[in-house]
C-alpha cells in the first residue's frame, strides 16, 4: 500500500512538473517592445511613383500571439511628369491602433495584422513654368492590413493602408524591434 501510494504521488508531481514547463514555455517573450521601421511606398493611382516611410509602433503582448500596439507613420511620395514640369509631393501621416497575431513562438514568427484610425494627408503640386503651388490637407478615417516575421528582432512586413479616394498605398518594411525579445 505505501509502495503504491508512493508511486501514485511521483506520478502527480510529474504531472504538475510537467504542466508549469507548458506554462512557462508560452510566456517566453518579453511584453512591451517598440517596432522601428524603414520602407517603401507605393501609391494607387499613376500620379505619383513612390516614396518612403518611417515607422515607430509601441506594443504590448497581451498573451504571446496577440499583440496591440499604436502605429505612427510617416511617408512622403514624390513625382516628377514625364516633360519635368509638374511635379507632386505628397505627405501622409497616421495614427492606428494596431493587433498582431503571431501564428507560432519560435524564433522565426510570421505575423497578420490589422489596424485602423486617421491618416493625415497634405499635398502640393508644383508647375515650373508659372510657378504655382497649390497645397491641400485633409484627415480622414482609415484602415489598414498586414502580414509578414520577425527573425530574432528583425521585421519584416507588407502592408496595405485603406484610404477613401484612391489614397491608399502598399508599404514594404524592413526594421527592428526593440525589446519584446525572449525572457
Amino acid at each position: 500500500m505505501k509502495r503504491t501510494l508512493t508511486c501514485m504521488l511521483i506520478f502527480l508531481s510529474v504531472q504538475f512538473a510537467k504542466a508549469q514547463s507548458e506554462s512557462e514555455s508560452e510566456n517566453t517573450f518579453k511584453k512591451f517592445k517598440v517596432d522601428v521601421s524603414l520602407g517603401y511606398a507605393v501609391p494607387q493611382g499613376s500620379a505619383t511613383k513612390g516614396g518612403v516611410i518611417f515607422v515607430i509602433e509601441p506594443k504590448y503582448a497581451v498573451i504571446p500571439q496577440v499583440s496591440v500596439g499604436l502605429r505612427m507613420e510617416g511617408a512622403a511620395l514624390a513625382s516628377i511628369d514625364a516633360s519635368g514640369n509638374t511635379g507632386n509631393v505628397t505627405v501622409l501621416g497616421s495614427y492606428l491602433a494596431t493587433g498582431d497575431y503571431y501564428f507560432n513562438n519560435n524564433k522565426f514568427r510570421p505575423f497578420g495584422g490589422i489596424g485602423t484610425g486617421v491618416f493625415t494627408t497634405a499635398s502640393a503640386s508644383i508647375n515650373y513654368g508659372s510657378t504655382t503651388v497649390t497645397q491641400e490637407a485633409t484627415s480622414q478615417f482609415g484602415f489598414m492590413a498586414r502580414g509578414g516575421f520577425e527573425y530574432g528582432h528583425l521585421r519584416f512586413g507588407v502592408e496595405y493602408n485603406f484610404l477613401k479616394q484612391n489614397a491608399g498605398y502598399l508599404g514594404i518594411k524592413l526594421g527592428v524591434c526593440i525589446g519584446g525579445g525572449r525572457k
